[in-house]
């Protein structure tokens, strides 16, 4: 679990990485990946890894992902 993150932030200064957690121990793990740094073969990787999976199914169900990419509320002045 504790590369996943270092992988994240090794993709590059654009990159932003949210972490999805509820489990102060997770986050706290997390934050720690900021001192693991991998290697470009590791990172190579662990991208193909990725570019590899037999990923199955939707992210979200359909009633989920109606909402997706609707435009936001107006704001308010």
């Amino acid at each position: 679990m504790e590369k996943l993150p270092s992988h994240q932030l090794a993709q590059g200064e654009d990159f932003i990485s949210i972490p999805g957690t509820t489990k102060i121990k997770n986050l706290e793990e997390y934050i720690e990946a900021v001192h693991i740094h991998l290697t470009d073969q590791q990172v190579k990787q662990i991208r193909q890894v990725c570019e590899n999976a037999n990923v199955v199914g939707e992210r979200y169900s359909q009633q989920f992902s109606d909402n997706l990419f609707t435009d936001s509320a107006p704001i308010k002045t």
